[in-house]
């Protein structure tokens, strides 16, 4: 991580009964005090269960300062009908500010 840029690396995989659903992962995050960067996707796990693992490397640049970053695994089982999704959160602050 640097003060404009981070780059983010690993792998999304659901475990799970055999169900058919999906694992995702999504960055969020600031820059210049308030300005949000949007929800860059990272990677998801579409294969459900067995041997599905999908990796990553993604390299995310703002101009100015990137303030902090948030991380959200969603699983996509209870997903449906406007149903909400189960979601995780990681946040990580900059510490080149």
């Amino acid at each position: 991580m640097s003060r404009s840029t981070a780059v983010v690396s690993g792998g999304v995989r659901d475990a799970c009964p055999a169900d058919g659903q999906e694992a995702r992962l999504y960055a969020s995050g600031a820059k210049n005090g308030t300005t949000s960067i949007g929800t860059p996707f990272m990677g998801d796990d579409a294969n459900g269960c067995g041997t599905g693992y999908v990796s990553f490397e993604k390299t995310i640049t703002v101009s100015g300062k990137l303030e902090w970053l948030m991380f959200r695994l969603q699983e996509s089982d209870t997903c449906y009908a406007g149903v909400d999704c189960t979601n995780s959160y990681s946040d990580y602050e900059n510490p080149y500010n």
